[in-house]
């Protein structure tokens, strides 16, 4: 069984509600375990309700398998800034609430595309399959600095792990982690994460491996990019989402992403070659459908979402 974890907030609803659709359309309930959406933000009650009336009927049987947890269940606490870093955490801290030996890590934005199977997720010796990749120049300092916080010098910069989702996370593994930085600072893990000099939470369990086995290959096997995202770079750059486009034809990619920033700055010729991707693959049924969950919305409150 393998567990689904996403980290949401509001501007995102619209997103996870396709990714709920994508969910009932391509994972089997004899894969699926339980699918844990984190609310990352103040207000838990008014996104658990719009989860609630929105978002659970697109996952159809699947609903029953959905838990939503505020964030103060995973940090232990209230947090003075919620963020792209508490997104980060969360991902590592719901590994407390996961009850699969495996769970895979999602953002809102990312929603499948074909059918996910084992073999999707494993390798036939029962690692998980996991795609290198260079580091984005953006995150070399922070996976510098995880190499550096467990005494190593950095790896190969070539070739390491994705910075980006769908990721895979192999339970054990993560709650160990956590439970060797909390003794090693004496201090809870989201104290560690937030507070110490900035890492990737992807990196962060990368730069573990390392230090504690030598490296990952006895729990992750080498294999093709399973997904493929329009991301905030190609927000205003069309010929960069059709190309993506192209790229997950590829009979082994199952999830397909849009960067809420693709929303947000409304490129004509990007939004079409999204909803068409959507279309393309039984997301939606038209183009009119699809622009429903081509606007970044806010849910109108007293308190103002925080945005990252």
């Amino acid at each position: 069984m393998l567990d689904l974890a996403t980290v949401c907030f509001g501007e995102e609803l619209g997103l996870l509600r396709l990714q709920a659709r994508s969910v009932r359309l391509f994972m089997g309930q004899n894969l699926l375990g339980i699918i844990h959406l984190v609310v990352n933000e103040e207000g838990f009650e008014q996104v658990q309700k719009h989860i609630q009336t929105h978002v659970l009927p697109e996952y159809g049987p699947l609903a029953s398998h959905v838990k939503i947890y505020p964030y103060r269940t995973l940090s232990g606490k209230k947090l003075k800034k919620l963020g792209w870093r508490s997104q980060q955490a969360f991902k590592l801290l719901i590994s407390q609430q996961i009850q699969s030996a495996d769970y895979l890590v999602l953002d809102c934005k990312n929603h499948f595309i074909r059918p996910v199977s084992g073999e999707s997720i494993w390798h036939p010796d029962g690692r998980m399959k996991i795609a290198p990749r260079p580091i984005h120049k953006k995150f070399l300092a922070d996976y510098r600095q995880a190499c550096a916080y467990f005494d190593l010098p950095p790896a190969s910069e070539e070739a390491v792990w994705p910075a980006v989702t769908p990721f895979p996370m192999k339970t054990k593994l993560v709650r160990d982690m956590i439970e060797h930085l909390e003794k090693r600072q004496n201090k809870s893990f989201t104290d560690v994460f937030m507070k110490s000099p900035r890492v990737t939470e992807f990196y962060l369990l990368y730069a573990y491996l390392q230090a504690t086995y030598g490296g990952s290959e006895q729990f992750y096997a080498e294999a093709p990019r399973t997904g493929f995202s329009v991301m905030s770079s190609a927000a205003g750059a069309p010929e960069k989402a059709r190309d993506i486009a192209e790229k997950i034809a590829r009979p082994h990619v199952f999830c397909f992403g849009v960067h809420r920033a693709v929303l947000r700055q409304k490129n004509q010729g990007v939004l079409e070659a999204v909803a068409k991707v959507w279309q393309q693959y039984g997301l939606v049924e038209s183009a009119a459908e699809a622009s429903e969950f081509l606007t970044a919305e806010k849910l109108p409150r007293r308190r103002r979402f925080l945005i990252f």
